[in-house]
């Protein structure tokens, strides 16, 4: 009945919770997608909750059925506004991005790279300044970044962020 509709949906949601701390695909468009879908199902599963016969000793079921309904309701609001703010509000972006192998040329990337900040006044990102995921530097360098600068060793093309 609707009681175990809302014990699945407590479960679903308690996973919910953890796969967003987590963010276990690559990429944001991936992570965001699973949780609208996720929380898609959750609604249909509160929303069936809520649709099926209650008695008069179910009302603890309706009212809880009610409570969830309200949260996801009003976090799938908050949710596409927080992620329509961050899509549409323009990021923080560098002229420069110094591509290079840390262990062969890590000092003399630095060394490029505080000498282009003092010479022309502008951003400069190195992924070990200002890399928070790794797994965004595809989209940082594609989108955020006005030129590229390669540091060429022997191992540059051999790391699969550099190549």
């Amino acid at each position: 009945g609707a009681a175990q509709v809302l014990a699945v949906t407590a479960i679903l949601l308690t996973f919910q919770i953890l796969v967003r701390c987590i963010q276990p695909w690559s990429s944001t468009f991936s992570n965001g997608f699973d949780g609208a879908l996720s929380a898609f199902v959750i609604f249909l599963l509160i929303c069936v909750a809520m649709s099926g016969n209650f008695e008069e000793s179910d009302g603890v079921i309706r009212t809880a059925s009610l409570i969830c309904f309200i949260f996801c309701v009003s976090g799938m609001i908050l949710g596409i506004g927080f992620n329509s703010h961050r899509f549409l509000r323009p990021g923080a972006s560098w002229e420069y991005f110094i591509c290079h192998h840390k262990a062969d040329a890590g000092g003399q990337a630095r060394y490029i790279q505080l000498t282009l900040v003092q010479m022309t006044g502008k951003g400069c990102f190195i992924d070990s300044d200002h890399l928070a995921n790794l797994d965004t530097l595809f989209d940082i360098v594609r989108s955020k970044i006005r030129y590229l600068i390669v540091y060429l060793t022997i191992d540059t093309l051999k790391r699969p962020w550099c190549a």
